[in-house]
């Protein structure tokens, strides 16, 4: 994934962020997964994968940190907290 013209393009701080995304979404997978072997009556249908979305047509989510986002683009009016 590092090696994608996309992901190159993020700042450094917004692509950690997008990779510990990706983890806690996994981690929360395979926990789930596991926990449904042990209890599936606790679970109404079996967990699925993380999805992704087309690119072309999809959201993504980007969690821009406050050190990510530039003080002029606050001042234009470009990004709104």
């Amino acid at each position: 994934m590092k090696e994608t013209e996309q992901y190159q393009a993020l700042p450094a701080k917004v692509s950690q962020q997008v990779l510990r995304g990706l983890d806690r979404n996994w981690k929360s997978f395979f926990a789930a997964s596991s926990e449904f072997k042990s209890h599936p009556d606790q679970f109404l249908v079996k967990p699925k994968i993380p999805g992704y979305k087309e690119p072309k047509k999809g959201r993504n989510l980007l969690v821009y940190t406050i050190q990510a986002i530039s003080k002029v683009g606050l001042r234009q009016g470009l990004v709104k907290l």
